[in-house]
């Protein structure tokens, strides 16, 4: 809807505004595809469930100090974005 809101404020994207969509669902959908940051959902899903079965194991820690863990999305470049352009020098 916002590139649509956009549009009707006469905001053109992406040659005025890029806009990029989190979680890459739907984002291929619109009549702009949205450039996307894709969270890598299977890889999400395997630590949470790791992470509840080692707390339900009652093992040694199971309950102890967080765990920190990173997983990177990736970027899904469609047509909403317009290149970065830097300027020379």
């Amino acid at each position: 809807m916002l590139v649509q809101r956009l549009a009707e404020s006469g905001v053109e994207v992406p040659r005025d505004c890029s806009v990029v969509a989190y979680d890459d669902v739907v984002a291929a959908l619109g009549s702009t595809p949205l450039t996307a940051v894709a969270p890598p959902k299977t890889e999400i899903g395997r630590a949470a469930a790791e992470l509840l079965l080692h707390r339900l194991s009652g093992a040694v820690g199971a309950s102890g100090p967080v765990r920190r863990t990173e997983l990177l999305p990736t970027l899904k470049v469609r047509g909403s974005a317009q290149a970065l352009t830097l300027p020379a020098g």
